[in-house]
């Protein structure tokens, strides 16, 4: 008797084991093909960002080059502004709902709130156009910059939606559908901006052209939304509570986001307002270089890091090797790109851009220390971004800013290009320390998750 008893128990440990075995297996398979269709998403995105940049620098010339990137910059902060951390703000809250209904609401409050702030910002800076335009060099250095701006306020309310449908994909983990608006987006602005370019010969045929591809997603993305049946019978009780919790929390991601873009954009803005076309130009190649390559890290950030959404004591050590698993693929990749870049990137930029932009080649190895810097901070920020830590990031990101600012304008009239990839990379530092920290607290149960 007492032997059977102990087979009925080891047979029970067998299967317990099993189970939890299967369990594992499952979650490693799903993380799998999460961050399978995320690298698949950043791959796409960007081989088409570039070869339509490198085309529209053969097609424009550098002179008209630079005048598209400089706008497509100042639009770029503009679009963060709009974002208003919305976005991740709803991405975060819809992971962690553990009934449809409770999802429902949360994806209806936060398109409420999206469309309300996306409209105010959409009009401020429709009226605004004109003196935005001046202040920025229209028409002394800038001769379309006035007729740009006027298509700012609708390329604004198309990128605050395509973004929106965006991080509601990796918060509801529709890895699949978020590759299929990728895929959309990254196409379609490479064959309407390709197409508006040549036809118009000028910048104003590929701002048509990114109009045109905003359309386009805001249908498909509406479509995406209709799918996962967001509507909900009795939302009248509780969506204005859940509105308000979204919109709080968004607005430390909002300053964080904001702060992000216009640290990542401000060397570009203040090479166009007090440098040459030409420094704008060949440091815009090298950059946009360096931040689409960049998404290989974020496709592996937004793939994994949703299933820390919730840490706990039962789970902390499991979680805690993961992320270190994780954080150690993270710096492989950034290890990987650096090395390529070193040995093959003055080359194939000669190659591929022409001999008018070869000394971006130069500017991109002098970029590389803050790309490994992004690439490791992007990867914490997203952690701590589900562990409600954005408000301690928002602080920090905000001296960052002053930081970087003061070096730019330091260094970018005397080295310029050269210049100002000293400045963003120096000024992240702090911050890339500050996560890394926090992190640590967190993953060893001496600082608490504030949602």
């Amino acid at each position: 008797m007492l032997r059977k008893l102990m087979d009925f128990l080891k047979l029970l440990h067998q299967k317990s084991i099993g189970n939890e075995m299967i369990r594992k297996w499952v979650i490693q398979s799903n993380s799998l093909k999460n961050v399978s269709w995320t690298f698949m998403a950043k791959i796409v995105a960007m081989l088409f960002a570039v070869m339509l940049d490198i085309l529209l620098a053969r097609l424009l010339g550098i002179e008209a080059y630079a005048e598209w990137t400089f706008f497509y910059t100042t639009v770029s902060i503009m679009f963060y502004l709009a974002w208003f951390g919305i976005n991740q703000s709803v991405k975060v809250f819809v992971s962690k709902q553990t009934t449809i209904q409770d999802r429902n609401v949360c994806i209806c409050s936060g398109l409420i709130l999206r469309t309300i702030v996306s409209l105010i910002f959409a009009t401020i800076i429709i009226v605004y156009s004109e003196k935005i335009a001046v202040i920025f060099g229209y028409p002394e250095k800038y001769s379309h910059l006035l007729f740009l701006y006027k298509f700012a306020g609708a390329l604004v309310i198309c990128s605050c939606f395509t973004e929106f449908f965006k991080e509601l994909c990796i918060g509801l983990q529709k890895y699949k559908s978020l590759f299929g608006i990728t895929l959309t987006e990254f196409g379609t602005n490479f064959i309407f901006g390709l197409a508006g370019a040549y036809l118009l010969k000028n910048v104003i045929g590929v701002a048509l052209g990114y109009l045109i591809s905003g359309i386009i997603l805001l249908i498909v993305g509406f479509s995406q939304l209709n799918s996962v049946q967001y509507r909900s019978k009795d939302m009248k009780s509780n969506f204005h509570k859940m509105m308000g919790k979204i919109f709080k929390y968004a607005l430390p991601l909002a300053v964080t986001g904001i702060s992000g873009m216009i640290l990542t954009e401000m060397d570009i803005f203040m090479l166009g307002i007090i440098s040459t076309k030409q420094q704008v130009s060949i440091y815009s190649i090298a950059k946009q270089l360096c931040s689409k390559t960049a998404h290989l890290n974020y496709a592996l950030a937004t793939g994994t890091l949703t299933s820390f959404a919730v840490i706990n004591t039962a789970n902390r050590e499991n979680k805690k090797t993961e992320l270190k698993r994780l954080s150690n693929l993270n710096l492989l990749i950034t290890g990987i790109v650096v090395i390529a870049f070193v040995v093959t990137g003055p080359f194939l930029i000669r190659i591929l851009y022409g001999d008018d932009y070869r000394f971006a080649g130069n500017v991109v190895i002098w970029l590389m220390p803050y790309y490994i810097l992004y690439s490791i901070s992007t990867f914490f920020s997203i952690f701590l971004d589900f562990q409600g830590k954005a408000g301690v990031r928002s602080i920090c990101y905000s001296s960052v800013l002053v930081i970087n600012f003061i070096l730019n304008w330091i260094l970018i009239p005397k080295y310029g290009a050269v210049g100002a990839c000293i400045a963003t990379g120096v000024s992240l530092v702090p911050y890339v320390l500050t996560v890394v920290f926090i992190t640590v607290r967190i993953m060893t149960g001496k600082m608490q998750v504030n949602i």
